[in-house]
């Protein structure tokens, strides 16, 4: 119920910056200038996310380690939304569909099967992947995989409203200050 109250109240306090984004991804790139990418969600089932496209048109859907230098060229509109997260305002529609919440693990590519296996062991897959989580606010791309992983498992062993509120406050500080982030 959070999730859906929260989604809807984010998602139309997002609306006119996502229309700004997204005429400003039209005007730099062209279309599309959203993307659907193939992620592992609850149960390791496979759901469709929204972002705004920041890589150049048709990159392959795998884990940004096995992308080429070309499919990794960015123009600095794109480095910019992905520094500051705003790339991921349009999973806010996941939110509100249900396939995500707001608080929890980052959800794997469909490719990343080393991370889903990983999580499966520890549980993480027992809960929805998150908008946020307590990875991100713990030093994001900056982790080994076994950190993010035994991260997200303290967050579903303490999963708690109160950690919710804690992760989404800190996740303030992790935008405004983008440090780890791609």
């Amino acid at each position: 119920m959070i999730d859906a109250v929260g989604g809807i109240a984010l998602l139309a306090v997002a609306l006119l910056p996502m229309l700004i984004i997204s005429l400003a991804i039209l005007a730099d790139g062209g279309r599309p200038v959203l993307i659907r990418q193939r992620r592992i969600g609850r149960h390791g089932f496979e759901y469709q996310m929204w972002k705004f496209r920041t890589l150049p048109k048709d990159t392959p859907q795998v884990a940004k380690s096995h992308l080429t230098e070309a499919a990794m060229r960015t123009t600095r509109l794109s480095r910019f939304l992905r520094r500051h997260s705003l790339d991921e305002l349009p999973q806010l529609l996941n939110v509100v569909g249900g396939q995500m919440s707001l608080v929890g693990p980052r959800p794997a590519l469909y490719t990343q099967d080393d991370l889903t296996t990983m999580r499966a062991a520890a549980g993480v897959l027992s809960v929805k992947p998150g908008l946020t989580g307590l990875a991100q606010v713990s030093g994001r791309e900056n982790l080994e995989l076994s950190q993010k992983v035994a991260l997200d498992a303290d967050y579903v062993r303490e999963m708690s409203l109160a950690l919710d509120c804690r992760i989404a406050i800190r996740t303030l500080g992790a935008v405004l200050r983008p440090r780890g982030s791609f």
